[in-house]
């Protein structure tokens, strides 16, 4: 499946978190569980519980634009 880059940004908290759980699964079911693997899991769960709760089980189209999010400016 063709891939592509994603980018976006987490609290400090959060992103320490993500990297001990693929730590962790490492540990446990291989070298091969990534971060890739574990965001891709992820975002599409979470994609799958939002359209069943929103959007009638259906997929929503890409026919809206994103509203950019607010400039992170600074530590």
């Amino acid at each position: 499946m063709a891939k592509e880059r994603f980018s976006t940004q987490l609290e400090v908290e959060l992103a320490a978190r993500v990297r001990a759980t693929v730590a962790g699964m490492q540990r446990t079911a291989g070298p091969g569980y990534t971060l890739t693997q574990f965001t891709t899991d992820a975002v599409a769960e979470h994609i799958r519980r939002l359209e069943h709760e929103f959007n009638d089980g259906e997929a929503w189209t890409d026919e809206h634009r994103l509203t950019p999010g607010r400039r992170v400016t600074g530590p």
